[in-house]
């Protein structure tokens, strides 16, 4: 776990004596929870196991969870334990990593050592059977290592000539290695993920209130025509497919197509598309897709919308769909179970006037013995076909889902007997091959039962995923991320290829244009990709991608904190 720089804002990295800090650290922060230790008598110090325990559960969750975010797991996700289930604990096996299994594994050893060794002689032991020696000890063990720790600190800071503040974050917080970007917050250099966590818990000032509404009158877009919409009231389907990393487009292995189904869909002159729409989610990962696609807001840097804002109210892509035509029919058919991200609750808060779960076709992917992309797009499909007027549908898919290190209910094929990359790349990608095989076949599905003809189908990553670390010849990987895809097809218009980057909350306001919605009075906080030429995006706050001179950036940043408030003082449900 060894941090040897951290990333600033500016692309400025500032190495560290990464080893000799650890150490101290270490050796500080085991002194200050040893201090519990001294203050038992020597035949209950045994409890001192409980505390040990704890810690190891919240070092192990930070470590599995930042394989997956790369940030610190939020003080609001030990709440979600609706989330708990086979995909979060299959997830966890996929992203192990060393460390993770060392910080388990030391103190079992330590265990195994006071079990056979240290037990008999600590309760003989005659100093920790006093009680005024052991509270010198806990005393000691509580007062010396932040002493320690401020007095490095100041000398640090007087040393290098920087705030006490930045001393203090960069000294003590690099202890753990989350890979973290360092964001100018409060004057000073915080870690982002360390603000996050108490920004989450702040609450919203009057003065942000009356910045978001000076923001949302001066800066949204208020146009109502519908120049782009050919023919009114088409039916609209939206597939979010899980992780679908836009690398993977037009990628040969060994001389063949990964997905010949997809590469086709975006080389078709008619279709409008984007490999370098830039991933907005955050905590609520999945979760926050399906909200910057329904809602045009972006997601809170800490916790989950859906789990803590998800029963909210929020103008929403079914409503503005609604709004042009009552007789939409609006529908959700997800791979989640009940309980999972709160998915009945932002169903209904979304505008879906059904809900389809996987709990409903189950029995038939346990009985189909494939990846679960197969039923779940047989049972979309059949859907489909039998609405009789105009409809609204979010699919979402999970073949693509972690964990890549294995490969379960899909047949290998040429790609797990390649050579080229490494074996949880494969993995992936024939995932990835499996969905693609399962996407034309749904599509066929609706053109042969005429549903096709019309309707618009969007076709969008939840979120992008590393996969492995490192790109390993892969040229399309940015520095800060992965690019994620979306393709719109059959909308009536003249293809077009966006270049980016864009963010994710583009998509709502494009809807919106194409679905010929516009009448509807929330626009969302990005752009319509059919009318700007964008070439910006801001992934998170203080990180900028693409035309660092664009004039929209100002508004893309003030985007993050508008949201932010809206959704924290439920804004919709009140007259602001």
């Amino acid at each position: 776990m060894s941090v040897t720089s951290y990333k600033l804002a500016e692309n400025t990295f500032y190495p560290m004596p990464a080893m000799r800090l650890l150490a101290k650290n270490h050796m500080c922060d085991a002194l200050i929870l040893s201090a519990f230790y001294w203050l038992l008598p020597a035949r209950r110090k045994a409890w001192m196991w409980l505390p040990i325990a704890v810690v190891t559960i919240w070092c192990f969750a930070h470590i599995t969870y930042n394989e997956t975010y790369s940030d610190m797991m939020p003080f609001s996700s030990w709440l979600y334990f609706s989330n708990l289930g086979t995909v979060l604990f299959d997830s966890i096996l996929g992203t192990i990593t060393t460390e993770a299994i060392a910080v388990i594994a030391l103190p079992l050893l330590l265990l195994a050592v006071w079990l056979v060794w240290l037990r008999k002689r600590i309760a003989s032991d005659i100093i920790l059977k006093q009680w005024s020696k052991r509270w010198v000890a806990a005393i000691t063990t509580l007062i010396l290592p932040p002493a320690l720790i401020l007095l490095s600190v100041a000398s640090h800071s007087i040393r290098k000539g920087i705030p006490f503040t930045q001393g203090f974050s960069i000294h003590y917080y690099s202890l753990i290695n989350f890979k973290t970007k360092v964001y100018p917050v409060n004057n000073g250099n915080i870690p982002f993920v360390i603000y996050s966590i108490y920004k989450a818990c702040d609450g919203v000032t009057t003065e942000q209130k009356q910045q978001a509404k000076n923001f949302i009158d001066k800066e949204i877009p208020r146009y109502t025509d519908n120049p782009y919409c050919i023919t009114p009231s088409r039916n609209l389907v939206l597939l979010m497919v899980e992780s679908l990393n836009a690398w993977v487009v037009d990628l040969k292995v060994d001389g063949r197509e990964v997905c010949p189904v997809l590469n086709s869909l975006i080389s078709d002159t008619a279709s409008i598309a984007c490999t370098q729409m830039m991933a907005q989610v955050k905590n609520g990962r999945s979760s926050d897709g399906m909200f910057i696609y329904n809602t045009g807001l972006l997601p809170l840097t800490g916790g989950s919308v859906a789990m803590d804002y998800g029963d909210n109210h929020y103008p929403t892509l079914a409503q503005a769909l609604k709004k042009a035509d009552k007789r939409y029919h609006t529908m959700e058919i997800t791979v989640d179970r009940a309980g999972m991200w709160n998915v009945e609750t932002t169903a209904r808060t979304y505008g879906f006037d059904s809900l389809y779960l996987q709990d409903v076709y189950r029995k038939e992917y346990i009985k189909s013995g494939q990846s679960i992309d197969k039923t779940l797009l047989e049972f979309a499909a059949s859907k489909l076909s039998a609405q009789r007027g105009p409809f609204y549908s979010m699919i979402f898919t999970g073949t693509t889902h972690i964990p890549y290190n294995i490969l379960e209910e899909i047949e290998p094929t040429w790609i797990s007997q390649s050579k080229q990359y490494t074996v949880n790349v494969r993995n992936y990608l024939e995932k990835v091959a499996f969905f693609d095989r399962q996407l034309g076949t749904f599509l066929e599905k609706l053109k042969q039962d005429g549903t096709y003809d019309n309707t618009v189908i969007v076709i969008a990553s939840d979120h992008s995923d590393f996969v492995d670390n490192e790109p390993q010849g892969r040229q399309s990987i940015t520095n800060n991320g992965i690019e994620c895809l979306f393709v719109i097809l059959n909308s009536g218009l003249k293809g077009q290829r966006i270049e980016g980057p864009v963010g994710q909350v583009d998509i709502y306001p494009t809807l919106l244009d194409i679905m010929g919605a516009n009448a509807y009075w929330w626009k969302g906080l990005g752009y319509s990709l059919l009318r700007n030429n964008i070439n910006s995006v801001v992934p998170a706050p203080g990180e900028t991608m693409g035309d660092k001179s664009s004039p929209l950036l100002n508004h893309q940043r003030q985007a993050w904190s508008t949201a932010e408030t809206l959704i924290k003082t439920n804004w919709w449900a009140q007259d602001n």
